[in-house]
């Protein structure tokens, strides 16, 4: 089934995440991490490695996914 809208490769490939700080928590963060997204790359993908598909986790239980059938 062909969806209505026509998205280019590269964009329907990623997906974007957005994460809500305090400007004091974001400042706190740069400070003990000054590459904060490279950091919170590098754990997203060793998450991954560490859980080898293994749904069982807690990133699994979140109480926060709206739209399960989007992932």
């Amino acid at each position: 089934m062909e969806t209505p809208f026509a998205y280019p490769t590269a964009i329907a490939d990623t997906r974007a995440v957005t994460l809500e700080l305090s400007e004091t928590q974001w400042r706190a963060l740069r400070e003990v991490e000054p590459d904060a997204i490279g950091w919170l790359h590098a754990q997203v993908r060793n998450r991954l490695a560490s859980q080898s598909g293994r749904s069982d986790g807690p990133a699994a239980q979140s109480a926060d996914v709206s739209h399960p059938e989007e992932y």
